[in-house]
């Protein structure tokens, strides 16, 4: 965190004009940002998780948010029918501590978050993680979901779609794993759907 005031001077609020009819519409659903300051602001909001940005669009003018911004936004995601809700939270990555966006996936017991990011589709069936085709990319580029774990007993991991890391990030004993492989056959669950995914965790936290 020992940069975070420098990058907020280099990110804070980036303002442009654009019209609407120069920026990419698919891309831009309704709903609300509320900063750090206190301040709720709603409009078109589209948002870049690779840059840790959010975009605010209201009457033909862009402002644009880094994490160090923003405490809280959530989209009303028109494609996929559905609320998403999104929190600036630290993580550890590489021995540094840094702001980056977590959209809320799933809460009760467990926390679990995600953060979708654009990569080759080739990489993402070799890793056999979950992804969704975005026909608003290159048509060699799909949105991979990276999957991330904040347990009651307050530490925060990213957590893959497999058994091994099942077991790794819950530290499960080899009767748990046992009964962990007993659940998942028995209910013939598929650890890249995410709610299956969630099934198992929920069963096994």
């Amino acid at each position: 965190m020992r940069s975070s005031s420098i990058c907020c001077l280099i990110l804070m609020c980036l303002l442009f004009n654009a019209h609407a009819s120069d920026l990419p519409k698919r891309d831009w659903n309704w709903g609300k940002i509320l900063l750090k300051e206190g301040n709720v602001l709603e409009g078109e909001i589209q948002h870049d998780l690779d840059q840790n940005v959010v975009l605010l669009k209201k009457e033909g003018v862009v402002k644009a948010f880094s994490v160090y911004n923003v405490n809280y936004f959530k989209v009303i995601d028109e494609d996929r029918g559905m609320i998403r809700n999104f929190y600036s939270m630290p993580y550890e990555q590489n021995g540094h501590e840094r702001l980056m966006f977590f959209e809320l996936v799933f809460e009760d017991g467990f926390v679990l978050f995600s953060r979708e990011s654009k990569v080759a589709k080739k990489h993402a069936q070799l890793k056999k993680v979950p992804y969704v085709q975005d026909g608003t990319y290159d048509s060699s580029l799909v949105k991979v979901s990276n999957y991330y774990l904040f347990m009651p007993d307050g530490t925060f991991q990213a957590i893959h779609t497999d058994f091994s890391s099942i077991v790794d990030s819950l530290s499960l004993n080899k009767e748990e794993k046992k009964e962990m492989r007993q659940f998942i056959l028995q209910n013939d669950l598929d650890l890249n759907d995410r709610s299956d995914f969630i099934k198992v965790l929920y069963e096994m936290v």
